[in-house]
């Protein structure tokens, strides 16, 4: 697993926020994500961050996380290969067309 990093161009908060995501609490969050999606994917970002809520207020021992830093850690596995783009893609709460996510 790769250290998180911010871009060139992002804001200082943004490399503040990189650095504070430990290794352990960064497989917490990823290993949460894994479970949700087995449980429940195909999966948009959306509906995963609504879940991860919910599996987190079950499970204190899965740190907090906000919705950015799910989709992050949701793209980290993708970039590890454990999780990939569905073939089919669902809508948003607004009906937007978005990806869905499943397991590898």
């Amino acid at each position: 697993m790769s250290a998180p990093i911010a871009r060139p161009h992002d804001p200082e908060t943004s490399w503040d926020a990189a650095d504070a995501q430990s290794a352990t609490r960064r497989q917490l969050v990823q290993a949460a994500i894994v479970t949700l999606i087995k449980s429940h994917g195909p999966i948009s970002d959306e509906r995963l961050v609504d879940l991860y809520e919910a599996h987190r207020f079950m499970h204190p021992s899965v740190p907090a996380a906000t919705p950015q830093s799910i989709r992050t850690r949701r793209n980290e596995l993708v970039v590890e290969g454990n999780v990939r783009a569905a073939s089919q893609r669902g809508r948003t709460r607004t009906g937007s067309t978005c990806q869905l996510w499943t397991l590898a």
